[in-house]
């Protein structure tokens, strides 16, 4: 049973050993974070040739040979030949990095996966069968797309915006609680709702708030 993480890799070396779309799919996901990718492949497929000219990633353009590997946080072994992969996966292991085998023609010493992933802004929801059946994964991905739409991601950034305010008007940590419990309802964050009437019911608590507050003073 593996233990569910956060990985802040930002500006952090990451290394991807293969150029096709599997790659690439990985490299997607490092740049979404941040990371400063390094991309070890003798030819690229054009999604990923297409991030090189904008630096995007760092492309040694070689084929993978043992000692080439640069020195980073993580390692994902992608190619479509078994032994290369096994090879970039020792070596990783051996500079201390964190590694991962697309194929899972190695076991021995990967410590991490890939889970699958809904990236909303900074909205991230994973889903993982623990390599039991990585077409569950996807299935549930694309269902759950659905419900955790683009606007979910702008809902998130209302939350962020309004948090200080609220937090200064409303000073009791359990009255803040009670608050957002309020006015985050399923109605809201359901695939029926929106960003603008996320933050139109925000407003509209604090107004009462600040009426109810008013009128106890008085």
């Amino acid at each position: 049973m593996s233990y569910p993480i956060n990985l802040d890799v930002e500006g952090k070396i990451c290394v991807v050993v293969g150029g096709g779309r599997v790659a690439h799919r990985k490299v997607l996901g490092l740049i979404e974070a941040k990371a400063k990718v390094v991309l070890i492949a003798p030819v690229l497929c054009d999604e990923l040739r297409a991030l090189v000219e904008p630096q995007k990633i760092i492309w040694l353009e070689q084929n993978y040979e043992y000692g080439c590997l640069p020195r980073g946080v993580l390692m994902i072994a992608a190619t479509n030949r078994p032994s290369v992969n096994r090879l970039a996966a020792r070596e990783a292991i051996e500079k201390k990095m964190l590694v991962n085998v697309v194929d899972g023609s190695s076991t021995q010493g990967v410590n991490f996966e890939n889970p699958s992933t809904i990236r909303r802004g900074k909205f991230l929801l994973t889903i993982s069968t623990g390599g039991a059946s990585p077409a569950l994964s996807k299935f549930m991905r694309i269902g759950l797309e659905r419900i955790f739409d683009e606007d979910f991601g702008r809902r998130l950034e209302v939350i962020e915006s309004l948090r200080s305010t609220v937090k200064e008007i409303i000073k009791d940590p359990e009255v803040r609680i009670e608050f957002w419990r309020q006015v985050m309802n399923e109605k809201i964050f359901s695939p029926m709702g929106n960003s603008e009437e996320l933050e139109a019911n925000i407003r509209d608590a604090l107004d009462s708030y600040r009426a109810q507050s008013q009128d106890g003073a008085d």
